[in-house]
């Protein structure tokens, strides 16, 4: 026991810039991942028969307590298996070109939903949701939802280790933002289906 307790510690401990993204946020600019101005503010990313547990995403942009409306989510994750796409030969390009992917503007009021499948982990990192998010007059930015009961969160909060590496945090996108990876908790309905929310507060330019 002693020993496996060494090895998933070990393991924990290498820098998981998977929890952030392995390309910068310019690329993420291009227009492909920004929603048409008429995108609607729901969507379904994964349908039932993507395996996995079902899971409903909610939340809103807002600036300070001040809903933003017409913002653009690019949001992207892996399948139940960790994996972005198909091609086993390049999986990490895979998340520039991933399978399950969607796009969506927020409401009048800042709100969005979109529902999809649970993602699986990677690389020793968490589970995890990809955002880009676009609005005119605000910085764009690339974030990061994961989830309260992953087993890899909880190891890491009872043994005291950070959730992402130091380097990600001060150096990649996520430029010092608190809320960059952000974890939530999880709650899920009579049907088994995971529900969680997820905010993002927009900066002005």
């Amino acid at each position: 026991m002693r020993v496996a307790v060494v090895v998933l510690l070990a393991a924990w401990c290498v820098p998981a810039l998977a929890q952030t993204t392995r390309f910068t946020l310019e690329e993420y600019l291009a227009p492909r991942f920004t929603a048409p101005e008429v995108a609607p503010s729901r969507i379904v990313i994964a349908g039932q028969d993507e395996p996995g547990e079902r899971l409903i995403v909610t939340g809103r942009t807002l600036e300070g307590d001040t809903p933003v409306a017409g913002v653009s989510l690019y949001v992207f994750h892996t399948d139940a298996k960790g994996r972005y796409s198909l091609d086993i030969g390049d999986p990490h390009r895979g998340e520039l070109n991933p399978r399950l992917h969607g796009v969506l503007r927020t409401d009048a009021q800042g709100r969005y939903e979109y529902a999809t499948s649970r993602p699986g982990s990677y690389d020793n990192g968490p589970a995890h949701i990809h955002y880009v998010v676009s609005a005119r007059g605000y910085e764009p930015l690339l974030l990061v939802l994961q989830f309260e009961d992953d087993p890899i969160v909880v190891g890491k909060r009872k043994f005291g280790l950070p959730e992402m590496s130091d380097d990600a945090f001060r150096n990649g996108p996520c430029k010092a933002r608190p809320d960059c990876v952000l974890t939530q908790p999880v709650t899920r309905d009579a049907q088994g289906v995971s529900h969680v929310v997820r905010d993002i507060q927009m900066v002005r330019q």
